[in-house]
């Protein structure tokens, strides 16, 4: 992931984003997934998860913990 972000921030990669509704919420981060908010406003966008459902996906990301993780937000 850090790799991703340094290679696009010195124009080694080429920035690209999963699906074009995740601009909005990557552009700063050059499409890398790097903070647990990031991770909730895709959840709230993408599957239409509430904030405080999206929290359940964050929390455990944040911690690698997959197992914790909403069995609709596998995909994400």
């Amino acid at each position: 992931m850090t790799d991703d972000f340094i290679e696009r921030k010195w124009g080694r990669r080429k920035v690209e984003y999963m699906l074009p509704e995740m601009e909005p919420m990557l552009k700063e981060t050059l499409g890398v997934i790097v903070y647990q908010e990031q991770v909730m406003q895709i959840a709230n966008v993408l599957a239409s998860y509430s904030l405080g459902e999206a929290i359940c996906c964050a929390a455990p990301w944040a911690k690698k913990i997959r197992r914790r993780w909403p069995s609709s937000a596998t995909a994400l």
